[in-house]
């Protein structure tokens, strides 16, 4: 079989070499008692790939602010400017000058009583300002 050939369904055809060099570069995971294969020699399955460094870093990053966010939101005084959440809220804001508190809360996907409590506290750091629209809601936008 020469490289570049087609079955008559049009699928590729490969080399039983080919084949035989994929499945040389499974492995196995290196979680023990773990009999399940990996591919491309990563070290662990798709089973036990939390303890991968980056993704382990990632759940711990995420279960932060989640803690974080379950304290602001039993004592919203605690709230910081500096917090994942009030920066995401200030990423927000740089993209789309005025929002309101809803969309804001509605986009992050947290609860808008927490959204107050991080404005609360970046309009402390003189990091936003808010407005009533004619609407009546809070409108928060950059401060520039």
């Amino acid at each position: 079989m020469k490289k570049g050939e087609f079955n008559l369904r049009g699928m590729a055809v490969v080399s039983p070499l080919a084949r035989e060099v994929h499945r040389r570069e499974r492995s196995s995971c290196d979680v023990p008692n773990c009999r399940r294969s990996t591919c491309e020699q990563k070290p662990y399955c798709s089973e036990h790939i939390q303890f991968m460094p980056k993704v382990s870093s990632i759940l711990a990053e995420l279960q932060s602010r989640a803690a974080e966010l379950e304290l602001v939101e039993r004592h919203p005084a605690r709230a910081t400017a500096e917090s994942g959440h009030a920066q995401e809220i200030l990423m927000r804001l740089e993209a789309a000058e005025g929002v309101t508190v809803e969309r804001l809360a509605s986009d992050a996907r947290i609860y808008v009583a927490a959204v107050r409590a991080f404005i609360r506290a970046l309009k402390r750091a003189k990091q936003v300002r808010t407005r009533k629209s004619t609407r009546g809601k809070t409108v928060v936008s950059l401060c520039r």
